[in-house]
């Protein structure tokens, strides 16, 4: 709660009227920033180059959720697992102290912060290579269970390192993506956003110019010329400018 209530106090007397912006990015994070930045008066157009499908297998899902109390550890590998994640957790719950005793990792700053803003403690967090290291120091990981929320066929590194710790490991595929329509020809913002490492392949793939580029909790790389903002209210200071 504190990072919204961060957002409204620290953007709440800056306007964006006048300004469309183009949102690139995944999941509830997305949204989030969208309702931000419409409420600050901008004008926004969410532009995906993915569209998520739901992927679960709902055998696996009541089996999972039969042991969730007893997982030492929940991974959550990108924002729309985190998304998926709580959807089908809703259905079969709607408490998050069913969670119970789990700890969770977050690969990258962009899917903590979607933890968060649903009001989930994030343990640990790092990229996929450092993850397993990062979640042994706070718990070994010999013969621990934990449970690895993926995208389908993705994470395959990150569980075979868990393995080479010697982590008890199940995995819970969310969802598949596939190309979602391209952005059309006539759409002009007047400045682009990534929102999460996910907006920022977006953005390398479109190729942006000539139109102001920002980015929230996603890494702009060097082909990218923009601004990094911290978080949501950095990010209104930044397009006010």
């Amino acid at each position: 709660m504190a990072k919204r209530e961060l957002v409204f106090g620290e953007g709440g007397s800056l306007r964006l009227d006048g300004a469309t912006i183009g949102l690139l990015g995944e999941g509830s994070l997305v949204e989030h920033v969208a309702g931000m930045l419409a409420l600050h008066g901008a004008l926004v157009r969410v532009c995906s180059m993915k569209k998520a499908l739901p992927a679960f297998d709902k055998g696996v899902v009541a089996d999972i959720f039969t042991e969730l109390g007893m997982y030492d550890w929940g991974v959550f590998t990108d924002l729309i697992a985190v998304q998926a994640f709580l959807s089908l957790f809703d259905r079969a719950f709607g408490d998050l102290r069913e969670l119970g005793p789990m700890r969770i990792a977050a690969m990258g700053d962009d899917v903590a912060q979607a933890l968060r803003l649903e009001r989930i403690d994030v343990d640990v967090v790092a990229v996929a290579k450092a993850l397993p290291d990062a979640m042994g120091e706070v718990l070994p990981l010999d013969h621990v269970r934990v449970l690895c929320i993926t995208e389908e066929g993705e994470g395959k590194a990150l569980m075979k390192d868990l393995l080479k710790a010697r982590a008890i490991v199940d995995n819970l595929v969310t969802h598949r993506f596939e190309k979602a329509d391209k952005v059309p020809a006539s759409f002009k913002p007047t400045a682009w956003v990534a929102v999460g490492q996910a907006g920022v392949e977006a953005a390398t793939k479109l190729k942006l110019q000539d139109v102001p580029l920002f980015s929230v909790w996603g890494l702009l790389s060097n082909d990218l010329k923009g601004q990094a903002c911290d978080d949501v209210a950095t990010l209104i200071r930044a397009i006010a400018r």
